[in-house]
């Protein structure tokens, strides 16, 4: 016996136990990770229904009080006015789709400087993102603005 360690026996019979259960583990296709594309999406898609009210909606459809459509005196609208607290289903999917359609505008953008050496394609691609992001801020705010004047 080792002064300070354990007898070899003792050792030896650890290393094999430790040996032995590494037989038992999860195997590759499972320990892999998924690429990285597929986890950015899945958390958008996440942060998308957080901030579209996604709680919210799916509260109010368990209660049993969820509405689609407001009667006005001059139709129909899915916006809840004069009030911020509180949405219709429609909106819930309408402002999801916006920020939605924002994330691709910013996506594009983004994009558009990995082409530095193809102008054209660059160019367009920027114009393209530009023009999306800043109708989802138009239409964005716009729908605030329908909201809070009532």
């Amino acid at each position: 016996m080792r002064v300070g360690g354990l007898s070899w026996r003792l050792n030896r019979f650890l290393r094999n136990l430790a040996f032995r259960m590494k037989v038992a583990r999860i195997p590759k296709t499972i320990r892999s990770k998924p690429p990285i594309n597929i986890v950015a999406l899945l958390m958008m898609a996440f942060a998308v229904f957080i901030l579209a009210g996604g709680v919210y909606s799916f509260v109010e459809i368990m209660s049993g009080r969820s509405l689609t459509m407001l009667p006005r005196s001059g139709g129909w609208t899915f916006i809840y006015p004069g009030n911020l607290n509180m949405q219709t289903i429609s909106e819930s999917l309408i402002s999801g789709i916006m920020y939605f359609l924002g994330g691709a505008g910013v996506y594009l953008l983004l994009r558009s400087v990995r082409f530095a050496y193809r102008p054209r394609q660059a160019y367009l691609t920027m114009i393209l993102g530009l023009i999306l992001t800043l109708i989802v801020v138009y239409y964005s705010s716009s729908l605030l603005q329908s909201k809070i004047a009532g």
